[in-house]
């Protein structure tokens, strides 16, 4: 069953959600700070993370991030997410392939080591078709040698491209469902504790959890998830 990237509705009550398949956004749970890499530097990022939406579908997902900085306070980022949903056993099943794969490129603009400013474009794909997802966001945080704790908010907008309809058999009965242009926003919330020496740190350890809300013409959902990341600086 193929609906979003990121899971878990705070929406159900009492029972299954019906199925839904959404233009999935770009990103699941983005563990970044306001701060930049530095002009001229780049790290790597490998994080993950498990998602599930109340009475209804649960997934895990993984990616990778290079960040690399153009100066000291822009930086460029890309980003390869895969999300796979591992509850086949739900009420409701389908053939489809279970998997979300998607790639972006972004760009971080700070204008102080606390508050910085996103962007970017996406693409990929599952069994429902084709993706692109714009998005422009902020994140703000408390920069210091410790624990630097940060918040952060994004828009997007998801266009499916050239879509194939997905059968979910639901309650005995097969039901068609094509993806339609999406919408939504996403908070994010969490900490990241940099490692090494203070003047040549070696990288950090983020932790974060995110709401995401997305919508189309036809239904309005809430998913919530949690990720954790190491990053390495090169």
């Amino acid at each position: 069953m193929q609906r979003s990237l990121l899971i878990v509705s705070l929406l159900a009550l009492g029972q299954a959600c019906t199925p839904h398949v959404f233009s999935p956004p770009g990103r699941t749970i983005a563990l970044e700070a306001p701060a930049t890499v530095g002009d001229g530097e780049t790290a790597i990022q490998v994080s993950g993370g498990a998602s599930g939406e109340v009475f209804g579908e649960a997934v895990v997902h993984g990616g990778a991030r290079v960040r690399h900085g153009l100066t000291d306070e822009l930086e460029l980022t890309v980003d390869g997410t895969a999300i796979y949903f591992t509850n086949r056993d739900s009420p409701f099943e389908t053939s489809a392939h279970q998997g979300i794969y998607g790639a972006r490129l972004g760009v971080k603009r700070a204008y102080t080591r606390h508050f910085a400013l996103t962007a970017g474009m996406a693409g990929g794909g599952s069994a429902a078709g084709g993706f692109l997802s714009p998005d422009v966001g902020f994140v703000l945080g408390y920069d210091n040698p410790y624990f630097v704790p940060f918040f952060g908010g994004r828009v997007f907008l998801s266009q499916p491209l050239n879509t194939h309809e997905i059968v979910i058999v639901d309650n005995g009965m097969d039901t068609f469902h094509t993806a339609q242009t999406s919408y939504g926003f996403a908070i994010e919330t969490g900490g990241r504790v940099p490692f090494g020496p203070r003047e040549d740190r070696a990288g950090a350890i983020t932790g974060g959890m995110g709401l995401t809300l997305l919508g189309d013409g036809d239904e309005r959902r809430g998913f919530f998830g949690f990720a954790l990341g190491l990053e390495l600086n090169l």
